[in-house]
């Protein structure tokens, strides 16, 4: 009895499709995997700002009821998910929790102020509510804005974060109240455990108000100080796409890509077909040198590792057969004739396939290179400069056009980026004039646009100072930023415009605003941040960067709001009318 040998025999996955099917498999992670460690950390943050169950039990069941609500809208859309849909429900279960948070701290404050809980419920229901709608419309016109983006994954997903922000509002507004009327009044804010975090709040808001109002000019230059060094990051964004870079390092796939550069020629190739007006044409020896130069040409171009055609088979069957003495023009035979018997004696000497290079009717020629870099936006830009060498190479003797999944994609990419664009410009114009129609003062809505935009340019520069290339993907960040972002600016300007009729100075209308709407802000920030905060555990770039990107913008946004609204507002740029 014989003993077999055991060979482990390890498989290396590489190319496009392993990075696509990977993202495909990190796709249905996203909803395994994620969602339920949102849901966890929301509920313990909910639990841990309020320290009693009703606000959790809340939030958790209205949350999950939006969830399911727009997560059957998704699927009826399009029952086949992708990496960006099945973010939806992670997305629309932190928005329904920001909701309802916002109308459980509105109805505690108001209780704590010592009304009664039906005047408690209809107080916080008409002051928070409308804001509330607000944020909702806004938020929802960001999301709905990534529909112009030319691709149905971002189409999809736009239209059903939209669609879950108007659910989420829906049942915050009429369920939470219709909760909450069920209940015994509960008692005040600050007493028992919450009282020691929610004095700590109180502390913090108190010392943010005083920034605001005893140095808004200090305020002012600062954030137009980071304004500037933001911008000058924007100027150095470099957009690039490189589907293997959105993979975790750890991740299989990405480690057998690095496996293969080590010990292999790069595998990500552009095609180069060549075309002559007729039949028998490339066989011309003029026609022919000139595509050899060509070739030549564009073996120079800065990221292209090796041009491959038939002028390297002529090449090597010209110098075996003829010596290097023979006549020849860039490296090829001068006359049809040698062409013509150079083809003929590499296919009786075994040679098959030479189809692959030229066709049979000696007018199309295949050209491939390899390229050094898999990002897809370089690889359109060499792909067009190969178009470009061309037109002067071959003059009006052929024809060359470049193509490629990596090309095509490339060049898709500039169609996404200017969708994107687009759609960012869509958001900024509807959500300026949303919030001058809820306001009810254009000079407050163009000016609350400042605070609004901050995050974003923020992110950009941040991205354009510590980052060589700036995946394509991230400019979703930049939307949903601006759709969340603008929720606290709005709740703060309302808040500050009911105060603003009480009160008989800009001081105590701050003050009163901060009191109430700063409170809801910070709460929400925490729950928005925290609650994203389990994406980051994605191995897919495009989904672990709102668990970090996001977060960030959500942070200076609510600085900007806590801050730098109260200083315009004191130094009178923001003001409503008629005022003190």
């Amino acid at each position: 009895m014989g003993f077999q040998p055991v060979v482990n025999v390890a498989v290396d996955r590489g190319g496009f499709p392993a990075a696509i099917a990977e993202t495909i498999s990190q796709a249905y992670r996203n909803l395994g995997q994620l969602f339920p460690a949102s849901l966890a950390v929301l509920l313990g943050t909910v639990w841990l700002l309020f320290r009693r169950l009703w606000p959790v039990a809340i939030t958790g069941l209205i949350s999950l009821v939006a969830v399911v609500w727009t997560l059957g809208f998704t699927v009826l859309i399009d029952p086949q998910l992708s990496i960006m849909t099945t973010l939806v429900p992670g997305i629309v279960l932190i928005i329904s929790f920001s909701d309802v948070v916002h109308l459980c701290s509105a109805y505690l404050n108001e209780i704590s102020d010592g009304r009664p809980r039906d005047e408690a419920l209809r107080s916080s229901g008409a002051e928070v509510g409308a804001a509330c709608l607000l944020t909702s419309v806004t938020t929802g016109v960001g999301f709905v804005s990534m529909s112009f983006i030319p691709t149905p994954m971002f189409r999809i997903a736009g239209l059903s974060m939209g669609f879950g922000v108007a659910v989420a509002l829906l049942l915050a507004m009429t369920l939470t109240p219709i909760i909450l009327s069920w209940m015994p009044p509960p008692a005040p804010w600050r007493r028992g455990e919450a009282g020691g975090l929610q004095a700590a709040l109180d502390g913090f808001l108190a010392g943010c108000t005083r920034l605001a109002t005893t140095r808004p000019a200090l305020i002012v230059a600062a954030f137009s100080l980071l304004a500037g060094l933001a911008g000058l990051g924007v100027a150095h964004l470099h957009v690039e796409t490189n589907f293997e870079r959105r993979l975790d390092p750890d991740n299989r796939v990405r480690q057998d890509f690095a496996w293969l550069d080590e010990r292999f020629s790069g595998s990500v190739l552009l095609d180069v077909y060549i075309e002559a007006p007729r039949q028998d044409g490339l066989l011309d020896p003029n026609t022919f040198a000139r595509v050899a130069a060509l070739q030549d040409a564009v073996a120079d171009l800065p990221g292209v590792d090796q041009a491959l055609s038939l002028v390297d088979l002529v090449r090597e069957v010209h110098e075996a057969v003829g010596g290097p003495d023979a006549p020849a023009t860039a490296g090829v035979p001068t006359t049809r004739g040698a062409l013509a018997q150079y083809l003929l004696l590499f296919e009786m000497g075994g040679g098959e396939r030479l189809d692959r290079l030229i066709d049979f009717e000696r007018r199309t020629l295949r050209m491939s290179l390899r390229l050094d870099g898999r990002g897809l936006r370089e690889a359109a830009a060499i792909g067009r400069e190969v178009k470009r060498l061309s037109v002067a190479a071959l003059g009006d003797v052929a024809v060359a056009e470049p193509t490629g999944l990596q090309f095509l994609l490339g060049a898709w990419l500039d169609e996404i980026l200017a969708g994107q664009r687009r759609g960012l410009g869509f958001a900024v114009v509807s959500i300026a004039l949303l919030m001058i129609l809820g306001l009810g003062s254009l000079r407050v809505g163009l000016w609350s646009m400042i605070p609004n935009l901050f995050p974003v340019v923020a992110l950009g520069g941040w991205l354009g100072l510590t980052h060589d290339q700036v995946d394509s993907d991230t400019f979703v960040i930049a939307v949903v930023a601006l759709g969340i972002g603008v929720d606290d600016t709005i709740h703060f300007l309302m808040r500050l415009r009911i105060e603003w009729e009480r009160q008989a100075d800009a001081d105590a209308a701050i003050r009163g605003a901060m009191r109430y709407a700063g409170r809801g802000i910070f709460i929400t920030t925490t729950v928005l941040t925290l609650g994203f905060l389990p994406f980051v555990l994605s191995d897919y770039f495009s989904v672990a960067i709102f668990g970090t990107l996001l977060p960030l913008c959500l942070g200076v946004a609510l600085a900007a709001d806590l801050l730098l609204v109260p200083a315009l507002v004191q130094m009178g740029w923001l003001r409503f009318h008629p005022g003190p």
